[in-house]
């Protein structure tokens, strides 16, 4: 179960976290990176979820949030 895991969410982080490199420069308003989340990271996790039925920790969840948030808020004026 913990090889499931492993190759399956680690690899979907590491997709995740390549992307969000990709778009870290780019000067996207917010509702533009929201709508890039929604298409690229949302539709990956959703289809891996739904694929594989296992346990996911609630850490995954948590960290996933965090990186999306960061990324979407970096350099905009609340």
């Amino acid at each position: 179960m913990e090889d499931l895991h492993h190759k399956n969410f680690k690899s979907l982080t590491k997709e995740i976290e390549e992307d969000m490199r990709r778009w870290e420069h780019c000067p996207f308003s917010l509702i533009s990176m929201i709508k890039i989340m929604k298409m690229a990271i949302l539709l990956k996790a959703i289809y891996r979820f739904n694929i594989i039925s296992i346990k996911i920790p609630t850490q995954f969840f948590i960290d996933l949030e965090r990186k999306i948030l960061h990324l979407m808020w970096k350099n905009k004026i609340v």
